[in-house]
């Protein structure tokens, strides 16, 4: 905890007074990493929206396939959109 921090060139050094315990243990991380992460969480946001669209898309499909065939979709069941699932 007792620490003091100098920076030397385009880095930084952290020294202690005095170290009693077994190892010392430091997380840091540098600004740019920011910007890093928050590019990858957009990205991951995009892509969980552009699945969600397919997603409903090919359900769309199916319904209007089976629509077509006749195979127990009633002109009047379309129920599942307004159940609060997606």
């Amino acid at each position: 905890r007792d620490h003091a921090v100098e920076t030397v060139g385009d880095r930084d050094r952290i020294v202690w007074d005095e170290v009693t315990g077994g190892s010392v243990v430091v997380q840091s991380y540098r600004e740019g990493d920011l910007l890093v992460f928050g590019v990858i969480l957009v990205i991951a946001v995009i892509a969980a929206i552009a699945g969600v669209l397919y997603f409903r898309r090919q359900l769309e499909a199916l319904r209007e396939q089976r629509r077509d065939l006749g195979l127990g979709v009633n002109e009047g069941d379309e129920g599942d959109e307004d159940d609060g699932w997606l």
